[in-house]
């Protein structure tokens, strides 16, 4: 006898949103990690320092420039742990490092600066000498989503590994987010949780500034509780409703000196923050 069970919409639709993350981080259980490591096309090279495994293709850039790599990863790794309070330990986690962004298609399906493979414990870098990896960026993926599991929704993610990776060219990221408002480029929170735009620097600078805002007001056991249950948990997490939250986070960026700042910023499409 086959017995069918129908799904709740807002349980189906919270189910759908959590495996696109995964998919979007990377824990799809396709072992890319460990399809890349064995592919004919690479010798990979190796090397450990006390808490990463590097990996580079033999005479690639990152593999001629392994022993600064190797301490450029540890402090990343050291800044990230320090910005999120990561205590969880466990098995180092494996970076590789391709050559160009054709090579981060072919491995990881998408051609971009960085990948994080949550399920391998792991991420992917493109590295040569004209792109520095984003380090900072996708190790701030790698330990929220292997300490706190997944989510609630994509742009939290986004805005944690924005934070992770510190100021963005120089400037604090509450005065990005001052320049967005500035210039009426900030998103309705409620468009920002249905659906990030990874095209978008403003979504990506203004969900860091807010991260950044409850994780250093708050605490990171406050911003726990918007992680795994969003803006609503506003009330349990920081004592105010969310709208009350909000803005009390806009007031913030809009202090004097973040607009003073603000003023001298160019925003584009391809502002990188590591």
């Amino acid at each position: 006898m086959i017995i069918k069970t129908k799904v709740p919409k807002k349980a189906f639709l919270k189910l759908l949103i959590l495996l696109l993350l995964l998919q979007s981080c990377g824990k799809s259980g396709d072992g890319l990690i460990s399809s890349a490591l064995s592919s004919s096309e690479i010798d990979w090279i190796s090397e450990k320092t006390q808490n990463l495994i590097l990996y580079a293709p033999e005479d690639s850039y990152a593999a001629e420039n392994l022993a600064e790599l190797k301490i450029q990863a540890e402090t990343a790794r050291q800044q990230v742990m320090e910005r999120l309070q990561v205590v969880k330990q466990e098995a180092a986690p494996s970076l590789l490092f391709l050559e160009s962004r054709e090579e981060m298609q072919e491995f990881t399906g998408i051609a971009a600066g960085g990948r994080t493979v949550v399920e391998e414990n792991g991420a992917f870098f493109t590295m040569n000498d004209a792109v520095n990896p984003p380090l900072r960026h996708e190790l701030g993926h790698l330990y929220s989503w292997r300490s706190w599991g997944p989510p609630a929704g994509y742009w939290l993610s986004e805005g944690v590994a924005v934070y992770a990776a510190g100021d963005c060219r120089g400037e604090d990221l509450h005065a990005w987010a001052a320049k967005l408002t500035s210039e009426n480029k900030l998103q309705d929170f409620s468009l920002l949780e249905q659906d990030l735009d990874f095209s978008s620097a403003a979504a990506h600078l203004q969900a860091g500034s807010f991260v950044k805002y409850v994780m250093e007001k708050y605490g990171v056991r406050s911003f726990r509780l918007i992680w795994e249950e969003g803006l609503s948990a506003s009330s349990d997490a920081t004592g105010l409703e969310m709208d009350a939250l909000l803005d009390q986070w806009t007031g913030h960026i809009m202090q004097k000196e973040f607009t003073a700042a603000a003023q001298f910023l160019d925003l584009d499409t391809k502002i990188s923050c590591e």
